[in-house]
């Protein structure tokens, strides 16, 4: 149990990094300018199995949700919209990391349906199903909810309305 709890806690440890570290680059890993001026932000895909992990990254990581996703799943489909479209109820300084293992083409085609701040949200292409095998995921859409400590606050399997998947991190502050 500890051993796989430890797992768990490296692998979240990774995701958070890679939030902090990978939303402000597109899928090439460059920002886009057009006579000095940032082009507006598309979708950005990162790539889990070819990064490094670095622990370092999370030291000022802020709060974060994991969303395990499918974008075949319509539960998916209501769950990034509802996350990524409800800014009044989101506490200050989420992250938003939804992760996938579908082909990067067809994660930035489903993210690109969604309006969202690349600087809070990043969509990541988990190749293989292996970050959600570690994290136990059997069904999709699954959260994880982490305080800006890296604590595991809740897991939540299926659909929720963002209210109360937000009231886990308003209730620890």
């Amino acid at each position: 149990m500890v051993t796989r709890m430890n797992k768990i806690r490296r692998s979240v440890t990774w995701l958070l990094g890679l939030t902090i570290l990978f939303t402000a680059c597109d899928g090439n890993g460059f920002r886009d300018e057009v006579q000095g001026e940032a082009m507006p932000t598309r979708p950005n895909i990162t790539h889990l199995n070819s990064l490094t992990w670095n622990p370092t990254a999370l030291i000022d990581s802020g709060l974060t949700l994991l969303t395990f996703i499918n974008p075949d799943c319509e539960h998916c489909h209501y769950q990034t919209g509802a996350l990524l479209g409800e800014d009044a109820a989101k506490p200050a300084g989420l992250r938003l990391a939804f992760l996938s293992d579908v082909h990067p083409d067809s994660l930035k085609a489903f993210a690109s349906q969604f309006t969202y701040d690349n600087t809070a949200t990043v969509f990541l292409w988990d190749e293989g199903g292996i970050v959600a095998q570690q994290m136990g995921v059997s069904s999709y859409p699954t959260m994880f909810l982490y305080d800006t400590a890296g604590v595991h606050l809740q897991t939540i399997v299926g659909e929720a309305k963002p209210g109360y998947v937000y009231k886990f991190f308003h209730a620890t502050h």
